[in-house]
């Protein structure tokens, strides 16, 4: 609320954390509770449902969940080669160990 351009945004941040956090944040558990109803009716251990409705993923979206985790596998990969390749360079180019090609009078 401090970092708020004034006391007005304040107030629409504040409002809007709590609209999104008290009634946006548990919907997705309560259609996860109506669907178990509906798909397994006659559970005598209703919080099993939850179990039983996320081991049936919905079609396709196992590809949505393949390829996020092929985006971060490729994101840290990609961020670890950076990091290891300054690593070991950056002490070379400081230390001196790393020596250029001299270049002639008239090479660009």
């Amino acid at each position: 609320m401090f970092s708020a351009k004034d006391e007005r945004h304040s107030l629409l941040a504040t409002l809007w954390f709590n609209i999104a956090h008290f009634a946006l944040r548990p919907w997705p558990w309560i259609l996860v509770g109506l669907a178990s109803i509906i798909l397994y009716p006659d559970l005598q251990d209703k919080e099993s449902g939850y179990v039983m409705v996320n081991d049936r993923p919905p079609t396709g979206s196992l590809r949505w969940t393949d390829g996020g985790c092929v985006r971060r596998r490729l994101h840290v990969d990609d961020r670890h080669a950076t990091q290891l390749g300054a690593t070991v360079l950056t002490p070379g180019l400081v230390h001196g160990t790393i020596s250029y090609p001299a270049q002639s009078p008239g090479a660009r």
